[in-house]
């Protein structure tokens, strides 16, 4: 299982290992987006911490996403001069070997004698997405093809898919977060309430939707271990929870303090993940149909006077399914969803259903209430997985519309207690059929496990093709001669546009305007800069940033503009298919 853990963790860091030994013929490959992006967080006590994209500090730019983590773990390193990629790829190893190890300590707890195979579903397990993504090239060809992974499945989807282990062992802003959010959950269950509350703290502070995600488990887990009935449980549940709270809310403060700064950040950020939408919970099933099947029947087998409950589920399912879906393809960005839809022609409807959701989203999970109470009134404390899968289900699938968190990332924590509440039902399966000698649990795990094997191995594939189909990972090598140019000059601000704004900082060690095209004013002057600006604009966006330096490469050109040889106030000082012009 050593080795399995061992092998797991090292497959992201092998892929930045791959891309830069291969990277397509005129590029040069310099890091994912994200993770440039906080290795430039990393080094930045090299630079007093300061906002290389803005004028204050990292920590009042909560669009960055993880300030925190990285500042923490690089400053120490960067004081000492260690080379921060390095570093960054043999922390990512660790840190994954590391979540591994704290998910298999907290599946003794659930599962006891069953914590080895439950962890090895943990590791291996997935869903059926390749057969619906064969099935549709199959039936319908490569028109639509790439909307099973984009709205039917997340088993293919590094960026908060969360769908098997692979996918959870990416990004360190993912993978530290979960470390202590499992490690409190726990330290809480073992009645280690100020550990407890110190690691929620450094969840809330690492990733304040990780920190509120294992804030809603840990409070259910009160709730439900609590002693009495009505509102005597819920008072000692209060009780118990509230130590815990304590330690943790001073960490959680730091965002309060981001938000009060900087409140157009944090809307900014809040647009951005209410441009994802929700995550369909028939996208969650799917992804982990072989864990919530098994899962499902270990509930249904001992409580089947809920079927009446559960068959008004089904029905509501449908309907509360097409709304999600036109959730997703209206507020998304990719366009071949909504062409998806009137070509089946269920648009309509589901446009209909989406802007009535509200009073189907309160019927569902009103019947969820109900299943959950039935639940917790026939399983008592042992109710927690399930009533955690039910929770996870909710806060992943309700409209971005009427919530404060991001509901397509608590997908995220759907297979954790899929994978505990599958366990019973997979032994209660191989019992209840008399096939304990012929199909043992072990061998319906292994079977679990060789069919989620095309899907693991599909995610890998994806991974990769993106990659090299995208611009992002690789850039020109002319770009990235330029980029090293700049690192030779004197200090000064970059105006270039995405992704070589994001680049420049920890390339070059200068300042720049832009790292991501958000909707805001900057964003908008530096397209005006580079597609339509009149002489006397440029020199207006210049002095109104302090720019030193324009950079125009492959990514500026496609905004526009083809030189700017003949603008008195610039002046070339790198010329070749991609040039920098100084500030005279």
């Amino acid at each position: 299982m050593l080795l399995l853990m061992v092998v797991l963790s090292l497959i992201n860091p092998l892929h930045y290992v791959i891309f830069s030994l291969s990277a397509p013929e005129g590029r040069v490959f310099v890091g994912h987006v994200d993770d440039v992006l906080q290795l430039t967080v990393f080094s930045s006590a090299s630079w007093g911490f300061q906002d290389p994209w803005g004028t204050g500090t990292f920590f009042e730019n909560p669009v960055i996403g993880a300030p925190f983590t990285y500042a923490i773990l690089g400053t120490p390193f960067t004081l000492m001069g260690i080379n921060s990629l390095a570093l960054f790829l043999v922390l990512k190893f660790v840190a994954a070997l590391a979540l591994l190890v704290v998910l298999y300590n907290f599946l003794r707890f659930f599962l006891k004698d069953g914590a080895q195979m439950g962890f090895a579903l943990l590791l291996l397990s997935a869903g059926v997405g390749w057969i619906l993504y064969g099935a549709s090239a199959l039936l319908f060809g490569q028109p639509y093809t790439p909307l099973v992974g984009y709205m039917f499945t997340s088993e293919f989807d590094e960026l908060g898919g969360g769908a098997h282990m692979l996918s959870h062992l990416t990004r360190i802003y993912w993978i530290i977060p979960e470390i202590t959010g499992f490690a409190a959950m726990l330290l809480f269950f073992r009645n280690r309430r100020a550990l407890a509350g110190i690691m929620l703290g450094l969840t809330w502070l690492f990733y304040p939707l990780f920190g509120l995600a294992f804030s809603a488990f840990v409070a259910l887990y009160a709730l439900v271990s609590a002693e009495g009935r009505g509102l005597q449980k819920i008072r000692q549940a209060v009780v118990n929870v509230l130590p815990t709270a304590l330690i943790a809310v001073p960490f959680a403060a730091a965002w309060a303090y981001i938000y009060a700064s900087s409140p157009t950040g944090i809307e900014l950020y809040r647009s951005i993940w209410q441009g994802f939408g929700s995550r369909p919970l028939l996208t969650l099933l799917v992804s982990s149909l072989f864990a919530a099947t098994f899962a499902g029947y270990g509930y249904l087998r001992k409580e089947k006077r809920q079927l009446l409950v559960l068959a008004a589920l089904a029905v509501l399912f449908v309907p509360f399914t097409l709304a999600n879906i036109y959730e997703v393809a209206s507020t998304g960005t990719n366009g071949l969803a909504m062409q998806w839809l009137s070509a089946t022609g269920i648009d309509g409807v589901s446009q209909a259903l989406w802007q009535n959701s509200l009073a189907l989203e309160v019927a569902f999970f009103a019947l969820f209430a109900a299943l959950c109470c039935q639940v917790y009134r026939r399983f008592g404390t042992g109710s927690y997985p399930f009533l955690w899968l039910l929770l996870v289900a909710f806060m992943a699938s309700v409209s971005a519309r009427w919530v404060p968190w991001w509901p397509a990332r608590f997908g995220w924590f759907f297979l954790f207690p899929a994978v505990i509440a599958a366990v019973p039902g997979i032994k209660a399966f191989a019992h209840r059929h008399n096939l304990k000698r012929i199909v043992t649990p072990n061998r319906i795990v292994l079977g679990i496990i060789l069919l989620s094997l095309p899907s693991l191995i599909a995610f890998n594939v994806y991974f990769n093709q993106v990659a090299y189909s995208s611009d992002l990972p690789f850039i020109e090598q002319d770009d990235y001669a330029a980029i090293q140019f700049i690192k030779t000059q004197p200090e000064g601000r970059v105006l270039a546009w995405y992704p070589i704004g994001q680049l420049v900082p920890y390339y070059t060690g200068k300042t720049s305007v832009i790292f991501a095209p958000h909707p805001e004013q900057k964003t908008e002057d530096v397209r005006e800069f580079y597609s339509s600006a009149s002489e006397e604009r440029m020199q207006e966006i210049i002095d109104r940033y302090g720019i030193e330096y324009v950079f125009l490469g492959e990514h500026e050109k496609n905004l526009g503009a083809s030189d700017f040889d003949g603008i008195p106030f610039l002046d070339k000082i790198f010329d070749g298919t991609t040039r920098v012009y100084m500030v005279k």
